[in-house]
């Protein structure tokens, strides 16, 4: 009994869908490496988050205007002592019509493949010829 309790538990708090508080990071961080081995690019439509695994594909919806955009998990962040659930790239804000805070809708749509193997730091190994 405990551990489908365990189990009912932790499958409510990993819920692929929920309100949150989401924040912008913006031109500061520009050409900055990314915890998945890219640069931050303010323009494309990425995302932090602190678990949900590069690639991850997550559709924000701002909960004011119902504007909507779907993003790409590419860093980590933001800070637990935050509260907030997501950082939104310049461009994602922009999508929805955020400034800086914004009440969000967070649904994950899926996963893309391409742009997690494409963010990955590429270490080219040269062998040698005998």
């Amino acid at each position: 009994m405990r551990a489908f309790l365990a189990a009912m538990i932790f499958c409510l708090s990993a819920a692929p869908s929920r309100a949150d508080l989401a924040s912008c990071y913006g031109r500061e961080h520009h050409q900055v490496r990314t915890a998945s081995g890219g640069n931050y690019d303010p323009s494309r439509l990425t995302a932090a988050h602190h678990s949900w695994p590069f690639g991850t594909r997550v559709r924000v919806t701002n909960l004011h205007n119902g504007r909507s955009v779907a993003v790409i998990i590419n860093d980590r962040g933001p800070a637990a002592w935050t509260h907030r659930a997501i950082d939104l790239s310049l461009g994602a804000c922009r999508a929805i019509g955020s400034r800086g805070l914004a009440r969000v809708f967070l649904q994950i749509i899926g996963a893309h493949h391409e742009a997690h193997s494409r963010l990955r730091p590429r270490h080219h190994v040269r062998r040698r010829r005998d």
